[in-house]
């Protein structure tokens, strides 16, 4: 046998021994994690897995009834095997099996839920899209992070810091939830955004969400229970404060503000200069500092999110501001002629 021979051995037996654990009952986070990076590492891994999986299914050991399946047994994964490998040792598969045996008979098959874990952050005036193992897709903005955790029961988020928009894939057996420490956020076919801040807040932009804060829950193995609930319907806003969940209608137009960085800017409509400088210092890391004096006046315009210089021009340009650059770098920020 030459190497491409045995490779290709090597990969049915690898295929035929996932098949046996997948039916042994729910694979651990790591497993499922491995059973991922397997299945995807080549074209040839998923045609194998495939083959496997459908002989098992047409194996003389299932019977259909009622639209359910009969257990499979020892006998039935033997089965399969010769009917792929006639002739061929099937050591490689005894062994997976006997490890299933001390569970008992196998269960039917069912092939298992993407499965995922993976970590993503961005940087300081970085913006990142991801897609998910489901086809959900999560929008980052500046110096945000999040977790993943697919499992067969759950598609678990955690949003560590920062700002993200999710639009979720539907999946009616395994829920789509955000976690924020004790609060979650679970989509219900839909699309919102979550900010997290000195409270967590969340934008509802299609469908609607269900929120939850969370009993502290010192055992993982425990699903927390929800102290307080609520359904929360797109075009409306919720802010989780303490164990209450608050909630207000909001517009388009300021919905839209909020989202206007995925678009690459800032929108103002007259909010204090003050809050304009903080919520644009979370996309650079110059300091801007002002004068007590300015601090209230009103800003309008679109501003390229995390251009210092051109933002600084158009205050110079069209509010009566000057700017000085300080030693250190950061940037003061003064009324050019005092108020007549």
């Amino acid at each position: 046998m030459n190497d491409t021979d045995a490779k290709q051995a090597q990969i049915k037996d690898e295929a035929a021994a996932w098949v046996v654990k997948l039916n042994a009952g729910p694979l651990s986070g790591d497993d499922a994690y491995a059973f991922e990076h397997w299945l995807h590492a080549s074209d040839h891994h998923r045609r194998e897995f495939n083959a496997h999986a459908r002989v098992w299914l047409h194996a003389g050991a299932v019977t259909e009834r009622t639209g359910d399946t009969e257990p499979f047994t020892l006998g039935g994964v033997v089965t399969a095997w010769a009917k792929i490998h006639p002739g061929r040792a099937w050591g490689g598969l005894a062994a997976a099996c006997l490890i299933v045996l001390a569970f008992g008979f196998l269960v039917d098959l069912r092939l298992q839920p993407q499965t995922e874990r993976l970590a993503v952050h961005t940087e300081i005036g970085q913006s990142k899209q991801v897609t998910l193992a489901d086809g959900s897709t999560v929008q980052l903005n500046t110096n945000s992070g999040i977790t993943t955790d697919y499992s067969r029961t759950e598609r678990a988020i955690k949003l560590q810091k920062g700002e993200a928009h999710f639009v979720v894939a539907k999946d009616r057996s395994r829920p789509f939830r955000v976690y924020t420490g004790n609060h979650m956020i679970e989509a219900i076919g839909t699309a919102f955004r979550v900010f997290v801040g000195e409270a967590t807040e969340v934008t509802v932009t299609e469908g609607q969400v269900r929120l939850a804060v969370l009993e502290a829950q010192t055992d993982p193995h425990v699903i927390p229970v929800p102290k307080t609930d609520a359904i929360v319907q797109a075009g409306r806003n919720a802010v989780f404060d303490a164990d209450r969940i608050l909630v207000e209608a909001i517009e388009k137009a300021e919905i839209d503000k909020r989202l206007s960085w995925q678009t690459g800017g800032l929108i103002f409509s007259g909010e204090p200069l003050e809050s304009v400088v903080q919520e644009f210092a979370r996309y650079s890391d110059r300091r801007i500092m002002l004068s007590n004096d300015i601090r209230e006046l009103k800003v309008l315009g679109w501003f390229p999110v995390g251009d210092t210089p051109q933002f600084i021009r158009a205050l110079e340009d069209y509010v009566d501001i000057a700017a000085r650059t300080e030693a250190d770098g950061s940037i003061y920020l003064y009324r050019k002629s005092p108020p007549g």
